[in-house]
Parts: structure tokens; C-alpha cells; sequence
């Protein structure tokens, strides 16, 4: 079963950014540094959670969470897949902000999502 939740956390974070652009001035060349790398921050977090929310509905439909986070763009539980704010490019294994790395638990009923963003990282384990 698809489903809509990641489309709806991104929009809700592209709509914050913009609206923290609107009050900066009107464009992200207007921006302080500081509060564009806040507003990337922002944006990656609402991707890393689009993410996690498709990991948790593909682990109700499959009984396991993926081996890789490759499937659950595949199959279609994050749609559209969340860009990474620093490349504009779809977010996807790495080191760099707005990048993030997956280990899946040896009995499929748990993973490790380490995201990256501009100056930290989080941690997420699942369940």
C-alpha cells in the first residue's frame, strides 16, 4: 500500500522556507548565511522525516524494514523522494549535508539512520 505522508511533510518544509525567505527579504540571495543554512537544515529534517515515516509503513506492509532505503523509493512509499537542499539533488547515501547512511538490524525489525546536516548529525534508531 502507497502511501502520502512524506509528500506532505516536505511540502509543509518547502512552505517554511519560503516563508523564511518572504520575511528575509523576498529571495535566498537576501538571506543571511546563518539563516539559510537554518532553512536547509529545516528542509532536511522534514526529508530525513519523509524518509523514516516510508521506512515505518514499508516495515506494517513487509513485516521488515528494507535492506536498503533504495526500496522504499521504489516502492513508492516516499513520493515524491525529498531533494537535499545543499545539492538540489535526491537525498541518497553519503557524508555531506543532507545525505544520510542506513544499516538495517540483522533481524530486519530495526535500522540505524544517521542523517547529516549542516554543522551536526542525528541518529535515529528504529523501533
Amino acid at each position: 500500500m502507497r502511501r502520502w505522508w512524506g509528500t506532505t511533510v516536505v511540502t509543509v518544509a518547502v512552505a517554511a522556507v519560503l516563508a523564511l525567505a518572504g520575511a528575509c527579504g523576498g529571495s535566498k540571495e537576501s538571506m543571511p548565511a546563518h539563516a539559510m543554512q537554518s532553512a536547509k537544515d529545516v528542509a532536511a529534517d522534514a526529508g530525513f522525516r519523509a524518509i523514516e515515516m516510508g521506512m515505518v509503513a514499508y516495515m506494517a506492509d513487509h513485516g521488515a524494514f528494507p535492506t536498503s532505503v533504495s526500496e522504499v523509493a521504489a516502492a513508492g512509499y516516499v513520493s515524491p523522494w525529498p531533494a537535499n537542499p545543499w545539492t538540489q539533488q535526491p537525498m541518497a547515501e553519503g557524508g555531506s549535508p543532507g545525505d544520510y547512511q542506513y544499516q538495517v538490524g540483522a533481524d530486519g525489525l530495526s535500522y540505524t539512520l544517521v542523517e547529516h546536516f549542516s554543522n551536526s548529525t542525528k541518529t535515529v534508531t528504529k523501533p
